[in-house]
């Protein structure tokens, strides 16, 4: 173990430097960010994307679909009203 790079970050307050070993390839250990280094595939970062999606009620497909609703519903109110008023 003694032969592992040890990480480069430092502490804000003390001034130290961390004691860790750095993960394979990395500068930095598992506590300041040497562990992951994010989706690579389109897959991945479309998974990373969707991670935090909730609901959609605000998203640009629903507020097309709330757009043609709400123009078929003027649309058919229009027809509805030329109906009766004949």
């Amino acid at each position: 173990m003694d032969t592992l790079p040890i990480c480069k970050a430092k502490s804000k307050q003390s001034g130290q430097q961390c004691k860790n070993y750095v993960t394979k390839g990395k500068l930095v250990c598992r506590f300041h960010g040497g562990k992951s280094t994010g989706a690579k595939t389109e897959e991945g970062k479309q998974r990373q994307k969707m991670a935090s999606w909730k609901h959609g009620c605000y998203s640009k497909e629903a507020k097309e679909e709330y757009r043609f609703l709400s123009e078929m519903i003027k649309e058919s109110e229009d027809l509805i009203d030329g109906i009766f008023r004949n």
